[in-house]
């Protein structure tokens, strides 16, 4: 192998290790009074990968460490270590150990548990959530001021879970188009503040 392609392919995988592990970040070089400065309204490749881990983390120690949850209907969504645990569950106590094991994980920032203590969701609930997931979504990507890309939308037993990075402005207009979303019965914002 020539220096050449022995040094093309040495460069070729120090980018990708250093693209997968989402430690590298691009700065914008800064002109005149202008501050170089990372997107602070947008997710690393490494936070995406983060959030679908503690997802899956949760779920499987979950499974492990709780068997008293096994009937239970359990939707885990983390955006940016903002984790909403969502779902039924029969007892209080149930409710609480999914608590307390989503919370040990790491790079979990701050749990909201909205587990009902209820009996499973049937199918025809869980189809209208999804229906109304999907509203929502539409509306969002058709509005002005509202980055459907920074947002996350979760629709349990009708209530809409705002999760993402967001200022004010951006989150006053989301809520308005979810409010105009027939079947959204009630709006819980779990978004992150970020500066304009």
């Amino acid at each position: 192998m020539s220096q050449i392609k022995k040094n093309q392919l040495l460069t070729l995988i120090f980018v990708s290790i250093s693209l997968l592990s989402g430690c590298t970040q691009l700065l914008v070089v800064a002109h005149g009074d202008r501050v170089a400065d990372q997107n602070h309204g947008k997710r690393t490749f490494g936070a995406l990968i983060e959030d679908h881990s503690i997802e899956r983390k949760s779920l499987i120690n979950i499974k492990n460490l709780a068997p008293e949850l096994k009937g239970s209907h359990i939707e885990i969504t983390s955006y940016n270590g903002t984790v909403l645990i969502a779902g039924q569950t029969d007892s209080k106590k149930s409710k609480l150990k999914a608590k307390g094991i989503v919370q040990k994980i790491r790079h979990v920032n701050r749990v909201y548990n909205a587990m009902e203590i209820a009996g499973p969701s049937s199918l025809l609930v869980r189809l209208n959530d999804s229906w109304i997931t999907f509203k929502v979504k539409l509306a969002l990507t058709s509005g002005k001021n509202t980055p459907s890309n920074r947002t996350k939308i979760v629709t349990e037993n009708s209530i809409v879970y705002l999760m993402g990075l967001l200022n004010r402005k951006e989150e006053n207009a989301i809520i308005e188009k979810i409010r105009g979303v027939r079947g959204a019965q009630k709006i819980i914002k779990l978004t992150e503040y970020i500066r304009s």
